[in-house]
């Protein structure tokens, strides 16, 4: 079956040109198999008879570069993932924030909408301490697969599961469930928005927008250099003063100037 073909040294380094490409992400030929599984479902879903012929058309058909971004990015998450960021947001971000304006918060590679959803509810847990704060999120990612799920909003298997065992009253609070899956509550559908954005261009609307920026487990995917330009995107979009939360395992050291240390995965804005 040409299914099982595997991927040529050649044609490995053509599709690892076009992922960065396409995506800025850059890809270790040790993930030859996950590439080829991923590629397959596109060769059968055009009837394509070769791994040549995907790439020959990749390059010339407008709509399968969405398709191909789609199957090759990454998408994990988790509601309130990492317990220190939040305790970061809510508990000093939040508590700490005194304008009269909506705080506006950028979820930058929202994948599903987990992370947007737990800005969100945490936002929602603050207005009942200060009943005056508004606040917008702006979810986006480079895959509309995965946005269509986090507009949706309609969460079924592990994951929610285990949301709604570790949070039971959150969940009560901002779900409705039903026997197949937990939809987010309108309240917090209202004030979160997702749009595709690739994180090497600058974002759309005015610069220098947001309070605070999450971008999460994204920079451990790209070069020193792309990091850089995307950082500096990044920085354009935020407010002097605004805050900027990266993953566990990523820091700004070697990739920018125009932020202040503030603790692990936290960065000021000067």
């Amino acid at each position: 079956m040409i299914y099982l073909m595997e991927l040529n040294s050649n044609q490995m380094e053509k599709i690892i040109d076009l992922v960065h490409f396409h995506t800025g992400i850059t890809i270790s030929p040790s993930k030859k198999s996950m590439l080829q599984g991923r590629i397959r479902q596109r060769l059968k879903a055009l009837e394509l008879e070769s791994y040549d012929d995907y790439i020959a058309y990749l390059q010339t058909d407008i709509n399968e570069k969405q398709e191909f971004i789609n199957i090759i990015t990454t998408n994990e998450t988790t509601f309130f993932r990492t317990e220190k960021v939040w305790k970061y947001f809510q508990e000093e971000f939040l508590i700490n924030w005194k304008n009269s304006l909506p705080v506006k918060i950028w979820s930058a590679a929202a994948s599903t909408g987990e992370e947007a959803y737990s800005i969100a509810m945490s936002c929602e847990e603050h207005k009942k301490i200060k009943s005056s704060f508004q606040y917008e999120i702006v979810g986006t990612d480079i895959s509309t697969k995965v946005l269509k799920y986090a507009q949706d909003a309609r969460y079924s298997g592990r994951n929610i599961n285990n949301f709604k065992e570790r949070h039971t009253k959150l969940f009560q609070t901002y779900f409705n469930e039903d026997d197949e899956f937990a939809e987010v509550v309108p309240e917090l559908k209202k004030n979160t928005s997702f749009s595709s954005h690739n994180l090497f261009s600058i974002p759309k609307g005015n610069i220098a927008q947001f309070d605070i920026v999450f971008l999460r487990n994204v920079l451990i995917y790209f070069k020193q250099e792309d990091q850089k330009q995307v950082i500096n995107n990044i920085s354009r979009a935020m407010k002097p003063g605004a805050i900027l939360i990266l993953g566990e395992s990523e820091s700004l050291n070697g990739l920018s100037s125009e932020f202040e240390y503030v603790h692990p995965q936290t960065y000021k804005k000067k």
